[in-house]
């Protein structure tokens, strides 16, 4: 088709190109290698962070044979953990972070496939769906690094379930299918209950739709059902099992770490709800006819934004983008590609794509290719000095990456780190360890990570080993200072 025949519609801009099966396959190509080329770097190369080592941890100890709020303290869900166990058994994969990372992407990929799904049947063009998808993988690799975390497998059942929720509405025994999805995603992370809500949201369109609701409700309390009869103790999991909600005790620094917390998540909140203002501001010009699914994007979004009440997390986010990356082609379809709101909207989502590739690919550029090799050198380090079979409590946040790869135990096989653990257990940890690993700053004597009262108590232990020494920036103070880590041995 030669340019000037091109029918002048609001339809001409991608679809006409795409006919054309090179221009096709090229644009179709590029778009599959600026979008997955920061999640195919991440899986050779990011070190392994301490989410990803607690999660990890606990597949390890699955693989044992040990059972989750019986055997060991589990903070989450437990479905996403014995899908890798099974997977790692069935494979004979040992200690292997590649492998995990690509394991994981599997799970982005179907998720990526239900948002183009989504996205195709409510924007009605295919190239929107190919967009979306692709703003979609690079504001994830941008905001929250690619790493092993519960909420993309999590967000996998959540999408799916919203998908035949939307392509089979009529269809009432599929809401078995929907609720058993929604039950998946909610035993993956408990945030995945969200997609409950949003097909529930639907619902209230349907005139049938207290039958659908049976059904669905059928599918999901029964999956639930089942799951609390295989593991008797997953309540515990909503009573702050994990979290150290129970018998805490405080001290200065714990008190200085809770206030500095909840200022940061209410920064981070407010920054976030900024967000919903040109998302909401853009729904009122949405026709009448497709503000059902506007309403549920915006539901997504507003939605899965509580989470950030329980702390400023960045990963959180993972459940929002989604709903933003489709909820922003859904608007720039329902307008001609003359009219000032497709010109002005198209302009930003460009800008978008320009800004998410260019940080991408200058953090790829800027990163340190050694540093998942040097956190494998220092495990070694480590281990000429641990006797297998003994326990080691990491008493730093920064260093809870250790538990994966050395594979050891924490003492009283509770892996909850950081403000998640809380003082008491803390302690029962130090004093019940054969080894500690920690980082001990003596230039610094007011950091939170080693309260005073921690560090006191390891100055007590005769036996250390200093493994390492690093020379780093304290933001606050503006001045550097040494760190160390350190190994002590108990007697």
């Amino acid at each position: 088709m030669k340019p000037h025949n091109l029918p002048r519609n609001d339809r001409v801009s991608f679809e006409a190109l795409l006919e054309n099966r090179i221009i096709r396959v090229v644009l179709l190509l590029l778009l599959f290698v600026i979008s997955i080329s920061p999640y195919l770097y991440a899986i050779l190369f990011n070190p392994i962070s301490c989410d990803a080592s607690y999660y990890l941890s606990v597949v390890e100890r699955i693989r044992e044979a040990k059972k989750p709020y019986q055997d060991f303290v589990l903070g989450y869900t437990p479905l996403f953990f014995y899908v890798i166990a099974k997977i790692k058994d069935l494979c004979c994969i040992g200690i292997n972070f590649t492998f995990d990372l690509s394991i994981h992407l599997l799970f982005l990929i179907s998720s990526s496939i239900a948002i183009f799904k989504i996205s195709e049947l409510i924007t009605k063009r295919s190239i929107f769906a190919y967009l979306t998808v692709t703003l979609y993988l690079l504001l994830t690799s941008w905001f929250v690094r690619y790493d092993f975390l519960l909420e993309i497998p999590s967000m996998s059942w959540g999408l799916w379930a919203l998908y035949l929720a939307l392509r089979y509405p009529t269809k009432v025994l599929l809401y078995v299918l929907i609720g058993f999805l929604c039950a998946l995603s909610f035993l993956t992370k408990q945030y995945g209950l969200g997609f409950y809500f949003l097909i529930l949201y639907l619902l209230l369109f349907d005139k049938s739709g207290l039958k659908h609701w049976l059904y669905f409700t059928i599918g999901f309390v029964g999956s639930l059902s089942l799951a609390m009869i295989v593991f008797p103790h997953i309540y515990s999991v909503f009573f702050g099992n994990g979290y150290g909600l129970e018998n805490r005790s405080y001290d200065i620094a714990t008190i200085q770490a809770i206030l500095l917390q909840v200022k940061a998540s209410i920064i981070f909140i407010f920054l976030r709800i900024l967000v919903l203002i040109p998302a909401i501001a853009l729904f009122p010009i949405i026709p009448k006819s497709h503000r059902k699914e506007g309403g549920l994007l915006l539901l997504g979004i507003f939605g899965f934004m509580l989470q950030f009440i329980f702390g400023p997390f960045m990963h959180y986010s993972l459940y929002i983008i989604p709903f933003i990356a489709i909820y922003l082609f859904f608007v720039l379809s329902k307008f001609t590609s003359n009219s000032l709101i497709y010109k002005a909207l198209g302009f930003c989502l460009m800008l978008t794509f320009v800004l998410a590739i260019y940080k991408n690919y200058s953090r790829i550029f800027s990163d340190n290719y050694d540093n998942r090799a040097h956190q494998f050198l220092l495990a070694n380090k480590i281990k000429k000095h641990i006797v297998p079979g003994n326990t080691l409590y990491i008493a730093d946040t920064r260093l809870v990456e250790f538990y994966y790869i050395l594979n050891v135990n924490s003492p009283n096989l509770d892996y909850s780190f950081g403000t998640a653990l809380n003082e008491k257990t803390h302690f029962k940890q130090l004093n019940d360890a054969d080894y500690i690993l920690s980082f001990d700053a003596p230039d610094l004597y007011d950091t939170i990570l080693n309260s005073e009262r921690v560090m006191n108590y390891n100055r007590k232990l005769p036996n250390k080993i200093v493994l390492d020494v690093q020379q780093n920036y304290h933001p606050s103070l503006h001045k550097m200072y040494t760190e160390k880590v350190v190994l002590y041995l108990k007697e």
